[in-house]
């Protein structure tokens, strides 16, 4: 499988910078607008960053996983000891990217973070699988197989049960944001009416660049029907240019807010502002 692996990074390297170098100023403009980012860290990024890794998953869950590396180390279990030092290498390049001026965000640790629930695992399996011998030969009373195997199948049900509060409030968070996007997608579903009602794409396209938040870049590129390196999201420094721009602000309450600053041509000055 050593080809698929091989092919599998190029590509990864080919979408992550070259569907940029397309559609956009750069091949790394993902990197250029994460500097700046609202959701950095402002003081000890380091920690910081491990305190938001550690986040994504519950104390019993990293303490399981720790336990499987303190095992796999004293049976020198080198796949073991591989996976959980690539998921430690991962952290210290993000606390890096952090300590650069990236956001340091947790969805960027979701790979190292996965690892950690393999490695968790492998100590259930070892649970499952070594404690039945260990206990007949330590435990006289526990020398039947099936005494033995409960017994492995209670423990790690043990450690199971210890997530379920964090199950059942992490569903709660998946339920809440769930209604938080669907608020997001009906505004996302107004912005073409929104620009259909102020001419369409191609009268506001001749106004000037439009700009709207970070997150709303490419949306508003597909509705307007250009490509997304036309679309700006730093206000201060567009309205400071005063060169003619649309500003597509999304309302709280939901809707969204056009405004056609420095416009020059007289079918761009009746839009609002």
């Amino acid at each position: 499988m050593r080809w698929i692996v091989g092919v599998g990074i190029a590509l990864i390297l080919l979408l992550w910078f070259g569907i940029p170098a397309i559609t956009s100023r750069s091949p790394f403009v993902a990197g250029s607008n994460a500097f700046g980012s609202g959701r950095r860290l402002k003081s000890d990024r380091v920690f910081g960053t491990i305190d938001r890794f550690l986040d994504l998953h519950e104390t019993p869950l990293e303490i399981a996983a720790l336990l499987s590396l303190l095992v796999a180390a004293l049976k020198r279990d080198v796949v073991t000891l591989v996976l959980g030092a690539g998921a430690a290498a991962w952290i210290v390049i993000e606390v890096a990217f952090s300590l650069h001026g990236w956001p340091g965000l947790g969805r960027y640790m979701f790979p190292a973070a996965g690892v950690m629930v393999v490695v968790a695992a492998v100590l259930v399996g070892r649970i499952l699988a070594d404690l039945p011998p260990f206990l007949a030969v330590r435990l006289p009373a526990l020398r039947s197989p099936a005494a033995g195997l409960a017994a492995g199948i209670v423990l790690a049900a043990v450690l199971v049960g210890t997530l379920v509060p964090s199950a059942v409030s992490r569903a709660r968070i998946e339920r809440r944001d769930l209604k938080a996007q669907r608020a997001r997608t009906k505004e996302i579903n107004r912005l073409s009416g929104v620009i259909d009602r102020l001419g369409g794409p191609a009268r506001l396209n001749a106004c000037g660049e439009p700009l709207t938040r970070l997150e709303y870049q490419t949306v508003l590129a597909w509705t307007l029907k250009i490509n997304v390196v036309k679309i700006g999201f730093k206000y201060s420094q567009a309205i400071h240019h005063g060169n003619p721009i649309v500003l597509f602000t999304p309302l709280s309450h939901g809707g969204w807010k056009v405004q056609a600053l420095h416009q020059v041509r007289p079918s761009c000055r009746s839009l609002p502002r």
